[in-house]
């Protein structure tokens, strides 16, 4: 069944906001480390058309949302060479393995900071009395454009739950997400380099996890929006 296409629109636009923050974040790490690729490619910015794929970041979600489906996004991949890394970063030494990790980690890194901040926003606006507590459920079930104080809700609502889900799914531990980089650090290099090298079965298993095994990913980002919601209750008071 299909859905408001406004709300559709809406909830893609703060996707396309997450997925570039999510990027730039990759570009800020890289950058610190000392390589300029992704600074001369225009991957230094939070400038949405550096980063939007427009299949992956906006046709592919905007059709899941309004017509149903698996919410499966992405953005453009911020190119990055690790020879250009000086080795330091704020005057202490990294290795290239940490380095890896730094750049992997610092995109879904930004998610949580996004979700996190979207909830003490969302505890702020609650504390102010706008919205009253019984109305948060009907706030965020639907966008209701003739409610300034309930739209606000739901938006932080959706973007909430959006850098949940592109967290707890860029850290699956398979390439070529950023998962396959954070844990390789923390493995023996015989392991790391087989899961840095699975090529296409890396893809499929992702397909597979998503769409066989749903609960790997559901129950953290469940856990993960609880915990803002807790934050954002806690600051309502």
């Amino acid at each position: 069944m299909s859905v408001d296409i406004f709300e559709t629109g809406a909830t893609v636009a703060l996707l396309v906001l997450s997925i570039s923050v999510h990027e730039w974040a990759h570009a800020v790490m890289t950058t610190a480390l000392g390589d300029e690729t992704a600074r001369s490619r225009g991957r230094l910015t939070l400038n949405p058309l550096s980063h939007a794929d427009p299949v992956w970041t906006l046709i592919i979600p905007f059709l899941a949302l309004q017509f149903g489906g698996m919410f499966v996004a992405a953005g453009r991949p911020v190119p990055y060479d690790p020879n250009q890394w000086n080795g330091r970063l704020r005057g202490r030494r990294v290795s290239r393995k940490w380095g890896e990790f730094l750049v992997a980690f610092a995109g879904p890194g930004s998610n949580l900071l996004q979700a996190f901040g979207a909830a003490l926003i969302l505890g702020l606006v609650l504390a102010s009395g706008q919205l009253p507590l019984a109305d948060l459920s009907s706030a965020t079930g639907s966008l209701q454009s003739n409610n300034a104080a309930a739209s606000v809700v739901w938006a932080l609502d959706q973007f909430i739950f959006i850098n949940c889900l592109l967290a707890v799914f860029n850290l699956l531990p398979v390439a070529p997400l950023d998962g396959e980089k954070v844990i390789a650090v923390f493995l023996p290099d015989a392991l790391a380099a087989r899961l840095a090298n699975l090529g296409s079965w890396g893809f499929l298993i992702v397909l597979f996890i998503v769409f066989r095994l749903p609960d790997l990913i559901n129950t953290p980002i469940l856990a993960l929006r609880s915990a803002c919601y807790g934050l954002a209750l806690l600051i309502a008071g």
